[in-house]
């Protein structure tokens, strides 16, 4: 009788890998096997939610089969978590992951924290984390084990005073325990290896189950109280400072007086109450001072959020804005109330703290040495008396940046016992000490102006400026401006320009992730979804209309799916199949490259654009009309920023000049991409973009050989029974089934990528009939001129029994027996104009209305043809002009031919005369005078001059200038 996988599984490990993991390896565990040829093999069914036994005999050999083996370390049978675990990968640059760097940072800072193993990751490249329970927590289900995992690494975080969270790649997952790529080429085990065994952790408090929400994936980190996307706002306007031994001595302190001390590593923050703060500031003699109106009553409660700060100090706030609070405290610009903790107060916030009156001369009189002491104290100087002075009166005034601590001399004051504390004679019969004032940096607070910095921190993304909840893009001087209407001189306004732009906001691209992770990174125009992924269990989830748009838009693919290896060894068994992996993909790893889609059919009614509508109506940001950025200018590229899913319609790119080719060549494959935003110059950003293109027709999409990035999919239309109208039926459908499809999406396991594209660019009929004609009228775009178009053109001229042909060039391509666009024709025409010119073929275009047409023949007649053609209709133009004159320019007209007559007439009288035989003074004048005429007005003076000659009356000079 053959054994059960679970057995099978456990004998394979016990032979070929680690003894150290083999050991702990029971049938009980949950598993993952992939098998070469064949379906993984997954114990139990419905892990994540009420797993069900599905351990059944095995009926190959493992030892032919297997391909790999990975736990979870969930012991399923008795749902308990014996160890969490997380993987570090490593990257060389050209795979996903972390540099060699990154990853010795990941082991030092583990080493720092004796519960932790450290162990080579499979490959012998990345690093495995584990977490080994002394008393393994009660876990019902894979998502229980997966928000413990959270929860403990949250806990790593705060040990470490290292940001885990930020470079780990799967937490509490399927870890990989033995695979071929254990071995090197020579058949050396270099992965797996352990570097360092963790003691075991203790007890685990209960409320790692606030993290099941985050591994159900309903959310990216644990909730706040309030609007919790004005409190990260908040959260991330503060440097990630890691906690420090300082710090963790705070928390070890309020857990031992009974105070909450949750530490969330997402935002880098501590949620504990502020009585509990107070209590340990007393205890620990803490800097600073610490004032609260809270009670504590039951010890329990949380009702503030700590930030770590730089030397062990905090920044607290309470949960709601405006919350009533100690003198010590502030309000934010927000309106947040805030203080500082273990750090050094400024004067006037420890003087108002222990009862100085303020004098006229920005003094603090205090009615005791002994209350000023304690002010001193808490601004970080130390400053001491005999015991006999404690009660008297004590000013602390600031002059010239000292510290000047007076207070009045009395009788049987002793000079000696003064001068030991450093004290010294005054005037006017005072005691005088001077101290050093220590700086006090101001806190930052919320911003209502932010600048960015492109991903990497090279390039400036300018500006921008909030206005009531928005945040709107502005250039410098409008900033200027704002700044200046706040009461700021010119001055000051410089050093505050100075001081945003060298401290910015990281301007970063998360998709689906939150707006502010922290640190002063802005997940600003990044992808978000527009539902919480369904929790149900698998065997209740319902997506019919889904599956329908998913069917109809994948039919085309089903025959080349079919007969593709690749889809067929991994499970992608029809074009639906290969749909949806495109759309989970594009979810769960946004930034790895897809094939583009072009979607194509002549007939109305096929539901071509549902496949991307519908996707759209998952996400509230990243799906966009990106048609502007594969045929404008650069700056129309902004629209790619934080874009996941982009789609082009009914656009004809097919121009000939090869540029939207480049582009989209460029945008699918490329790992950054250039932006432009208004007001910036251009940055590179990583390109999340997936592409999906709809068209009437096929030659809209150009496609040459060779190429790899195009799937070509011929829409069939529906019948008439199975259309479904969009925007009232089958849109609120899909909105309905949209969290559902959303948890199978982002809970599926993805097959192996294919290559850089991950699922393979399909070569279907209609890609190879484009790639044929692209070929037969000048194959790849900006290539030679193909010799082909040429001859067909020059043969259709010579066989015509026409003098020239006219038509547009849509009539043309079917004269010239051409598959091609017009526009695409008409751009390979102008190309080879001078061929065809040498060969006596001339063109010559023209636009009809709105249509474009050509004049094609023989070149002098074609020449001929246009000039006529022009000649009409410039005298067209001419007649109309001067029937359009006005009665006002007539009537202007018939004035200034007066005055030239009459200047013509006293020219030439003086020409004229017959007694001037020489040229004089006022010939020449007259001369000028007639020379300056205008050409049009020439014909009247040829006339005077010609009735002069004919007059025997008169002699013309010799000298006249006729």
């Amino acid at each position: 009788m053959a054994k059960l996988a679970s057995q099978s599984i456990v004998e394979f490990l016990r032979r070929f890998t680690h003894s150290d993991i083999s050991e702990i390896c029971t049938t009980d565990l949950e598993y993952q096997v992939n098998v070469q040829g064949g379906y993984p093999i997954r114990i139990p069914k419905n892990a994540a939610t009420d797993p069900i036994n599905n351990d059944a005999p095995l009926n190959y050999d493992p030892n032919d089969c297997f391909a790999a083996v990975g736990t979870t370390w969930w012991n399923w049978r008795a749902r308990i978590s014996i160890k969490v675990a997380y993987d570090f990968d490593f990257s060389d640059g050209h795979d996903k992951g972390f540099s060699q760097k990154t990853l010795d940072q990941v082991v030092e800072a583990a080493r720092r924290i004796p519960w932790v193993t450290i162990r080579k990751s499979t490959s012998g490249k990345g690093i495995h984390l584990e977490v080994p329970f002394l008393n393994p927590p009660a876990t019902k289900n894979h998502t229980e084990h997966t928000a413990l995992a959270h929860y403990i690494l949250a806990r790593m975080c705060l040990e470490a005073g290292f940001d885990f969270r930020s470079v780990v790649d799967a937490i509490g997952g399927n870890m990989w325990i033995w695979a071929p790529k254990m071995y090197d080429d020579d058949e050396n085990v270099v992965g797996l290896i352990l570097i360092r065994q963790g003691e075991p952790f203790g007890d685990v408090p209960d409320n790692w189950r606030d993290y099941v929400p985050v591994a159900k994936g309903e959310r990216s980190r644990l909730p706040v109280l309030g609007d919790e996307g004005v409190f990260d706002q908040l959260a991330t306007a503060y440097p990630k400072i890691a906690p420090d031994d300082e710090h963790r001595k705070i928390i070890s302190a309020l857990t031992a007086e009974g105070f909450p001390a949750d530490y969330d590593a997402d935002r880098n923050m501590i949620v504990t109450h502020t009585a509990g703060l107070k209590v340990v500031h007393q205890k620990l003699n803490l800097k600073g001072i610490f004032q609260t109106v809270s009670t504590g009553k039951d010890q329990g409660d949380k009702n503030c959020y700590a930030f770590p700060a730089e030397n062990g100090a905090l920044i607290v706030f309470r949960f709601s804005p405006g919350a009533a609070e100690a003198t010590t405290w502030r309000t934010s610009e927000a309106g947040w109330t805030f203080c500082t903790f273990n750090k050094a107060n400024d004067l006037p916030t420890a003087a108002e703290a222990y009862g100085a009156i303020l004098t006229e001369d920005d003094g603090y009189i205090f009615d005791s040495f002994e209350a000023a002491q304690k002010a001193l104290h808490a601004i970080g100087v130390d400053c001491t008396a005999a015991e006999r002075y404690h009660k008297r009166e004590t000013t602390l005034r600031i002059k010239k940046g000292r510290l000047h601590v007076t207070m009045p001399k009395e009788d049987g004051d002793v000079v000696k016992e003064l001068r030991k504390h450093n004290w010294s004679e005054g005037k006017s019969k005072k005691w005088v000490r001077v101290l050093f004032l220590p700086a006090v940096p101001k806190e930052r607070q919320v911003e209502y102006i932010r600048h960015m910095n492109a991903p990497g921190g090279e390039k400036d993304c300018g500006f921008t400026l909030r206005v009531g909840n928005r945040w709107v893009d502005e250039p410098r001087h409008n900033i200027k401006s704002v700044l200046r209407s706040r009461g700021m001189s010119d001055a000051e306004t410089e050093v505050a320009l100075g001081g945003l732009i060298t401290d910015p906001w990281k301007y970063i691209n998360r998709p689906f992730q939150t707006e502010y992770p922290g640190n002063r990174q802005w997940n600003r125009h990044a992808a978000r979804l527009a539902y919480a992924p369904s929790d149900k269990d698998p065997d209740e989830i319902r997506t019919p209309h889904w599956d329908m748009v998913l069917n109809q838009c994948g039919i085309a693919l089903d025959d080349v799916v079919r007969k593709d290896d690749w889809c067929q060894k991994n499970g992608v068994k029809k074009g639906s199949d290969y749909l949806f992996y495109w759309s989970a993909i594009l979810f769960q790893q946004p930034f790895h490259s897809l094939p583009y889609l072009f979607f194509y059919s002549e007939e109305e009614n096929s539901g071509k654009s549902t496949f991307h509508q519908a996707l759209g109506l998952l996400m509230t940001k990243g799906y966009v009309d990106a048609s502007s950025a594969l045929t404008e200018k650069e700056r129309a590229s902004g629209v790619l920023d934080g874009a996941v899913l982009c789609y082009v319609e009914e656009l004809d790119l097919g121009d000939g000049s090869g540029q939207a080719y480049k582009r989209i060549k460029n945008y699918v494959t490329a790992e950054q991409i250039s932006v432009r935003h208004l007001y910036t110059a251009p940055f590179m950003a990583f390109n999340s973009t997936h592409w999906v293109h709809t068209a009437n027709k096929r030659q809209y999409c150009p496609v040459f050989e060779g190429d790899s990035r195009i799937v070509f999919i011929h829409q069939p239309p529906l019948k008439k029974e199975d259309r479904i109208e969009w925007k009232e039926v089958l849109k609120p459908l899909l909105i309905g089934e949209a969290p559902d499809f959303l948890r199978r999406l982002l809970s599926c396991t993805l097959p192996p990528p294919d290559g850089r594209l991950w699922l393979p660019p399909l070569e279907t009929v209609g890609k190879k009939e484009s790639i044929a004609e692209n070929a037969q009228i000048g194959g790849r775009p900006n290539n030679d001129i193909n010799k082909q178009l040429l001859e067909k053109v020059q043969a259709f001229v010579g066989v015509s029994d026409l003098t020239t042909w006219e038509g547009t060039f849509g009539e043309l391509a079917q004269a010239l027996q051409l598959n091609i666009a017009p526009n695409r024709l008409s751009a390979l025409i102008t190309k080879i104009e001078p061929e065809l010119l040498r060969c006596g073929i001339g063109l010559a275009d023209r636009r009809n209305n709105s249509e474009k047409k050509i004049i094609i023949g023989p070149s002098y007649l074609v020449e001929q043809k246009w000039s006529d053609e022009q000649l009409v209709e410039d005298e067209e133009r001419v007649s109309k002009a001067f029937e359009k004159m006005s009665a006002c320019e007539a009537s202007l007209a018939s004035k200034e031919i007066a005055r030239d007559e009459e200047r013509v007439n006293r020219a030439l009288d003086i020409l004229t005369k017959p007694e001037m035989n020489l040229r004089t003074e006022e010939q020449e004048r007259a001369a000028r005078a007639i020379n300056k005429i205008p050409t049009h007005k020439t014909e009247f003076v040829v006339k005077e001059t010609i009735d002069l000659h004919d007059d025997a009356t008169r002699t013309p000079s010799p000298n006249a200038i006729v």
